[in-house]
């Protein structure tokens, strides 16, 4: 089978050789065209470098998408924060942000109960306020997801969802996750949960996993950390951490 015309998405997550067994299946001279965010990568050890490299290494004739000029999604604080926790990483042309939001909030306790009995009052009242609006608690790991639905389900908090295998309903409410599953979707609100040292050091694979998060926040995001803050977490937001 060959075809007229492959694109392929996201394709900073895929490795040279996928992208390469994919675009071996266009017809002779069919167009290929790749298209993602750099930014956006979740994976640092698919042999993925950039698209110069990938061309290269692949020697496939193809045209590279290039990222969108002006950012819909998040709002200018979001996407303000997003950049600095890429750092060096981030690339050399900035988007555009198109719309003003609620600043981001770096919410520190003594423990995670402190924080479910935060979190509880909070989320309930924005049930109250918002029936419509979609939630989203995301952790580094299913473990630290596992453990704020835990304590959020006892303190009886309405309309909670624990994701663990790309099971989403799409609906109003609260899900519970781990950034692994949430590349591509977006919420109202983000709460990421234990943006602290242990789950994201100053690595470059903490960068882009933080950076994945915190922009699926599209109006409000909140770091939540209960132990000592993420160093990529920039100074202005440790106040009192």
């Amino acid at each position: 089978v060959s075809y007229h015309h492959i694109v392929v998405d996201e394709a900073q997550d895929m490795s040279p050789v996928t992208i390469l067994v994919i675009s071996s299946s266009a017809a002779p001279k069919a167009p290929v065209t790749l298209a993602g965010d750099t930014a956006q990568r979740l994976s640092l050890d698919s042999g993925f470098g950039d698209w110069s490299a990938l061309l290269q290494v692949t020697r496939i004739k193809a045209n590279v998408l290039p990222p969108l000029a002006i950012s819909y999604r998040s709002t200018q604080q979001v996407m303000t924060l997003a950049r600095e926790i890429l750092g060096p990483l981030a690339p050399e042309i900035a988007t555009q942000d198109a719309r003003d939001g609620a600043p981001v909030e770096h919410l520190c306790f003594d423990g995670v109960g402190e924080a479910v009995l935060f979190l509880t009052d909070a989320l309930n009242g924005l049930r109250d306020r918002e029936r419509g609006a979609t939630v989203a608690l995301i952790s580094r790991t299913p473990e630290v997801a596992d453990l704020y639905y835990s304590g959020l389900k006892r303190a009886d908090v309405q309309g909670l969802r624990r994701v663990r295998e790309q099971d989403f309903s799409f609906r109003p409410g609260i899900d519970i996750t781990d950034i692994y599953q949430v590349k591509g979707l977006e919420y109202d609100y983000i709460v990421a949960l234990e943006v602290t040292e242990t789950h994201y050091p100053a690595s470059d694979e903490s960068r882009h996993l933080l950076h994945v998060l915190a922009t699926r926040a599209a109006h409000q995001l909140w770091l939540l950390s209960t132990q000592t803050p993420s160093p990529l977490i920039p100074e202005r937001y440790r106040d009192g951490a």
